[in-house]
């Protein structure tokens, strides 16, 4: 060794001597740890104690875990950690069962490290001397066998998949073909066309032959209870593939799984057979980035306030089957705002379980708790009053059974008097079958100039095959009070171009003054909490008194109406101004035109209560990918409009909305401009005749004729709507009757 390269060698071994006096004190710190987890769940339950870790400590259940063993291990055996251990050989300890890891210990105090591959040759090490060498062989023998049956059991599903593609194929065939025209005609099939019989044999041998791989290969599942969406489709596949074989369908039963329906527009025993036809990956890259959902989801939402989930919730593509909501003035806030949402203004304490039962399953359950309820001030007392809907959202999770849900509230979820419930929700909302997580949402890293957090509780339902993932921005959007709030606060400045006209010392000098100073001091500052009506203090609200002063607001009330001209009357008469509900509503990021029906401090609660729509938007899309695997651009999404501005105070109340094809389209205009003609026809009966061959002719595939027909009555009625809505307005504009002249004449 050259002298040269020593000092280089030297420092190697000096760095692995430090890190081995670290693995040392990493040691003893574990040991600390294990500790303190153990005091932890001996005083409380073993569910609260694993939320409450991992709520304040951001442990994990599975950290916990891992550190509970440790201090067993310690207990066990006092020269475990004396030499120091890695994390992987801990981890290791951990995943082992007790004789392996009985050896492992001793191979660790022996001097010698063990990781992921010495703890798989101790393994298999032991297995090799327990079972000995003949019953090794025999284990070799057997894992070659089923091997083998693997790859036979493979073709025989390609075989079923096969058969059930044509099984499938003819069955739709035999029903277009050979089932009613028309809604009208009944649900009888035209046996009396030629082969029909010959068909319907066909399609019961194609189903026997199905029906016996089937078994064959995925056995006879009559096991009673409840059962996932995977195997209550895979049964009504062999239900399907049953009836089929049986010869109960069409003229015999129908389509539909229930045979005393024997409702042919269902196609519910056609459809049943998709999920063992053949599969193919679809179109669309999974990992590819969308701004926009590609479809609905449905959420019911309780405790819905005056909107901001709502709006959030419904721009991340999720349609409201309900809005429960106690307080009149803000489920009137709901349907002012957006008519065509189901609001219900019922107390969930008085709701019953029957009612909440008809959503079972629903894609989200959505709520929020009032601020009220967990304020700085607020302590247990509050538990169980009017207030805290946490009862009534462990209750309808149970009733319902939600695929996801998410539950927000203000940081004061977070403050130590609520920690302790928070951690118990949490545990209680895991029992029931959920993976939950709790998230806290940073409303100035998505465009809002708010210095405040929110909390909200995600859990997914376990055995969906999604995760929900956190929320976060590539680009994070970063707004201020004075680019965000300065329209609502100076609305009598005198414009630029007019300044040189205002005379020195008069009201309007002076606020063109104030108005310079207050934006130029509010350039990069943002608004902290949004307190409910005045039932905090100014000391309660902010710890720190220089709070106003960078928020650019007099936080001690609020006012009807921004500053006026004739507030100022003399030089250097400069004061922060108060927030009005308007100016709060914007800083909670609320659409410009969303009124609130409520007067005072009514409106104020309203919007301190409500969830910022663009959070509620961004958690609602990452709730919409864990549960259909769509992925996001969500920089690209919440940039973009929460909501159409147009359609508040109208909803989704539009002509068509988008909503239908352009070949529906067309179809449904040749219906109405043949209107008239079907009008001159001289009796009813003939009417109906000439509308149903024109339909049959728009449409050939019968099955769909009952959608189109739906959707012209749909179409027709929005089209006289608006006609009657331009016609009262018409009437309001010309209330003398149109002038000559003008374009309406």
């Amino acid at each position: 060794m050259t002298e040269k390269t020593f000092p280089d060698e030297q420092k190697l071994i000096d760095d692995a001597d430090t890190l081995k006096r670290t693995l040392n004190r990493l040691s003893k710190l574990l040991i600390e740890a294990a500790k303190v987890v153990k005091r932890v769940q001996t005083e409380t339950s073993a569910d609260v104690a694993e939320a409450l870790l991992m709520v304040q400590a951001g442990v994990t259940p599975e950290d916990a875990r891992l550190l509970k063993a440790i201090g067993e291990l310690v207990e066990n055996d006092d020269g475990l950690l004396a030499n120091g251990v890695s994390p992987e050989t801990l981890r290791v300890l951990f995943a082992a069962s007790g004789a392996d890891r009985a050896e492992a210990i001793r191979t660790i105090k022996a001097g010698l490290p063990v990781g992921q591959a010495k703890m798989k040759h101790l393994e298999n090490h032991r297995s090799w001397i327990e079972k000995g060498a003949a019953q090794v062989a025999l284990d070799a023998r057997s894992a070659r066998l089923e091997s083998m049956a693997t790859r036979n059991v493979h073709a025989l599903l390609r075989d079923l998949e096969s058969g059930v593609d044509e099984l499938r194929s003819a069955a739709a065939q035999f029903a277009n073909y050979f089932g009613p025209g028309d809604p009208q005609e009944g649900f009888e099939m035209k046996t009396n066309r030629a082969g029909y019989f010959k068909a319907h044999a066909d399609i019961t041998t194609k189903a026997a032959a199905a029906l016996n791989l089937f078994e064959l290969v995925l056995g006879r599942d009559d096991a009673s209870g409840p059962k996932d969406s995977e195997a209550s489709k895979l049964e009504q596949s062999h239900r399907a593939l049953e009836r089929f074989s049986s010869g109960c369908f069409g003229h015999k039963g129908g389509f539909a799984l229930n045979v005393d329906a024997a409702d042919i527009f269902s196609w519910e025993i056609i459809d049943a057979l998709d999920y063992i036809c053949t599969q193919s990956a679809p179109e669309e890259e999974p990992s590819r980035l969308i701004a926009r959902p590609p479809r609905n989801l449905r959420v019911l939402e309780l405790g819905a306030g005056a909107g901001g989930q709502a709006i959030g919730l419904m721009s991340a593509g999720f349609e409201h089957v309900a809005l429960y909501e106690r307080i009149r003035k803000r489920a009137n806030t709901l349907k002012a705002n957006w008519p065509t949402w189901p609001v219900r203004c019922a107390d969930l304490r008085t709701v019953p379980d029957a009612e909440l039962a008809r959503h079972h399953g629903v894609d989200l359950l959505a709520g929020g708790i009032s601020s009220a309820m967990v304020s700085r001030q607020s302590e247990k007392d509050k538990r169980g009053k009017e207030d805290d809907l946490v009862p009534e959202f462990l209750r309808a999770v149970r009733v319902i059974q939600p695929r996801s849900f998410m539950i927000e509230s203000t940081r004061g979820f977070s403050f130590e008097s609520h920690v302790s419930y928070l951690a118990e929700f949490k545990a209680s909302l895991t029992e029931l079958g959920y993976t939950v997580e709790t998230y806290r949402l940073d409303m100035k890293l998505f465009g809002l100039p708010r210095n405040d957090e929110r909390i909200v509780l995600v859990g997914i339902r376990q055995g969906e095959p999604g995760t929900f993932l956190p929320p976060t921005l590539r680009n994070p959007i970063a707004r201020y009070v004075r680019e965000t709030l300065e329209d609502l606060v100076i609305r009598h400045e005198t414009p630029v171009d007019l300044m040189h006209s205002v005379k020195s010392g008069t009201p309007q000098w002076h606020y063109n003054n104030w108005a310079y100073r207050w934006r130029s001091r509010t350039n990069a500052s943002r608004i902290t909490t949004i307190s409910r009506e005045w039932k905090e203090t100014r000391v309660a609200r902010q710890k720190d008194p220089k709070v106003e002063v960078t928020e650019g607001f007099d936080r001690s009330g609020f006012a009807a109406a921004p500053p006026s001209v004739e507030d100022f009357q003399k030089e250097n008469d400069y004061f922060l101004p108060k927030l009005t509900h308007e100016i709060a509503a914007r800083a909670q990021g609320f659409p410009k035109r969303w009124v609130f029906e409520a007067i005072g401090g009514g409106n104020i609660d309203m919007i301190a209560d409500a969830m910022p729509p663009v959070l509620a938007k961004a958690v609602g899309l990452q709730i919409y990918s864990a549960l259909t695997g769509v992925t996001f651009d969500l920089d690209a999404a919440l940039t973009a409009p929460i909501v159409n501005e147009k359609q508040i105070g109208i909803g989704a109340l539009r002509l068509n909305g988008g909503r239908e094809s352009a070949r529906t389209m067309n179809q449904v205009e040749i219906l109405i401009r043949s209107g008239s003609a079907i009008a001159g026809e001289p009796t009813a009966k003939k009417r109906l005749a000439k509308f149903r061959s024109l339909l049959e002719e728009m449409e050939p595939n019968h099955m769909r004729r009952t959608s189109l027909v739906k959707t012209l009555h749909r179409i027709q009625w929005e089209r006289e709507l608006q006609a009657m809505e331009d016609q009262a307005w018409t009437d309001h504009r010309f209330p003398n009757g149109i002038p000559e002249g003008t374009l309406e004449d």
